[in-house]
C-alpha cells in the first residue's frame, strides 16, 4: 500500500514542469460567426436572378431559362487591411440557387476586423477525390460524377430556342493543369470594414452576375455546352470567378 502512495505522488511530480509551478490552461482562442448571403442577378444587380423564369441576352438577344444552378465554394479566408490571409475552418458550401438570397453560414471565425474576403470554385484535390463523404460533399447532393473524376465544381442546365438542340448544360470538373477551373475568388469591401467578434454574427452581402455564364458578346447561340476539361471550361470558370462583386456589410 505504502509503495503504490509512493507512485502516485511521484507521478504527480513528474507532471509539474521544473520549479513546481503548475501550468494554466491556455485561454480559448475567441472565435465569431458570419453569415454570408450570396445575391444572384441576371446583367443587372435589380433584376434578381430565378431558375425557371425567361431571360433575354442583351447584345445577342438569345432567350434562355436555367433549369439549374449548382456550384461548390471552399477554402474560406479573410484578407487584413495589409493583405494577410486568416483561414477560416475547412468548408465546403453546395449553393443551390432557387432565387434570391442564398445564404452560407460559416462558423467558429477568427475574430479581428477585415478588408476582404477569398474563397474558391470548387473543391481541392484531396477531397475531390477522397472516398470519406461527409456534410455536403455527400453523393445524394446530386454533384459527384465518379470515384476517377469527383466532384462537379459548377453545373448549370437550361432550355433556350438558340441552341441547337433547344437545352444548354454546363459542368466545371477536374484537375487539367493547363486550363484549371479550381479558382480563387477575392472580394475587397472597398472602405468598409467587417468586424468579428465574439458571439456575434455580422452579414456579408454579396453579388453574383450570372450573365457570366457568356460574358460580354456572347450568349447561348455562341455557346451551349461545356461538358469536359479544357479551354472552353477554364474560360467559363474564370468568367465566373468575375461575377462576385461586394454588395453589404451588416454589423
Amino acid at each position: 500500500m505504502r509503495l503504490f502512495i509512493l507512485l502516485v505522488l511521484l507521478g504527480f511530480a513528474s507532471c509539474k514542469p521544473e520549479g513546481g509551478v503548475p501550468v494554466p490552461n491556455p485561454e480559448p482562442v475567441p472565435t465569431g460567426r458570419l453569415s454570408l448571403k450570396l445575391q444572384h442577378f441576371w446583367e443587372n444587380p435589380a433584376n434578381t436572378f430565378y431558375p425557371e423564369t425567361w431571360y433575354v441576352h442583351s447584345a445577342t438577344t438569345d432567350s434562355f431559362l436555367f433549369n439549374k444552378l449548382r456550384y461548390y465554394l471552399s477554402g474560406f479566408y479573410l484578407l487584413t487591411a495589409d493583405g494577410q490571409q486568416v483561414p477560416l475552418p475547412a468548408a465546403y458550401r453546395l449553393v443551390a440557387v432557387n432565387g434570391g438570397v442564398f445564404s452560407v453560414d460559416l462558423n467558429d471565425v477568427p475574430t479581428g476586423q477585415f478588408a476582404g474576403m477569398g474563397f474558391y470554385l470548387g473543391i481541392d484535390s484531396a477531397n475531390n477525390f477522397s472516398a470519406q463523404f461527409a456534410g455536403e460533399l455527400h453523393p445524394d447532393y446530386g454533384m459527384h460524377r465518379n470515384a476517377q473524376e469527383g466532384f462537379n465544381f459548377l453545373w448549370a442546365t437550361g432550355i433556350t430556342p438558340a441552341a441547337p438542340n433547344d437545352s444548354f448544360e454546363y459542368r466545371l470538373y477536374g484537375f487539367d493543369a493547363l486550363h484549371p477551373v479550381h479558382r480563387r475568388v477575392e472580394v475587397l469591401f472597398g472602405q468598409e470594414r467587417l468586424q468579428i467578434a465574439a458571439h456575434r454574427q455580422p452579414e456579408l452581402g454579396l453579388y453574383v452576375n450570372t450573365a457570366a455564364f457568356w460574358g460580354a458578346g456572347a450568349g447561348p447561340s455562341h455557346r451551349h455546352s461545356i461538358l469536359q476539361p479544357g479551354a472552353e471550361a477554364a474560360a467559363l470558370a474564370q468568367r465566373f470567378v468575375g461575377a462576385f462583386a461586394f454588395e453589404h456589410i451588416h454589423q
